[in-house]
């Protein structure tokens, strides 16, 4: 199940980002019962996660925290837990702007790169 939770000042089209989302994990074969879970967040709160985690000063455009280390054959019909992607909206559309993309494009290819991590 892939569940996005994004603050109300953040224009996220839910089910877009879940269809592609969804496209993009069928398309690297994953198939199943599996939990994602899409959490748009700003500025402070992305910094002080990297702070946390990454011992890095500053709002990274994306971070990927697995659920577990050892996540089941990625085959139809097993669950599959995974881990949750914290994007920093402001940041995707800081590098739309500068990649001359559209915000949802490079929303796609932030979560792309996160699901990438979670599953290497």
């Amino acid at each position: 199940m892939i569940t996005v939770f994004s603050d109300s000042r953040y224009k996220i089209h839910s089910k877009k980002v879940k269809t592609q989302t969804q496209d993009y994990m069928t398309e690297r074969g994953i198939y199943g019962d599996y939990d994602i879970s899409l959490v748009f967040i700003g500025k402070r709160k992305m910094k002080s996660i990297a702070r946390e985690y990454k011992k890095e000063d500053v709002a990274l455009p994306i971070l990927s925290f697995l659920y577990r280390n050892d996540l089941p054959d990625m085959q139809e019909g097993t669950q599959k837990p995974m881990g949750e992607l914290f994007i920093c909206y402001p940041q995707a559309v800081l590098l739309a702007a500068q990649k001359e993309k559209g915000v949802y494009i490079m929303l796609q290819e932030l979560i792309e790169h996160g699901i990438d991590t979670i599953i290497a």
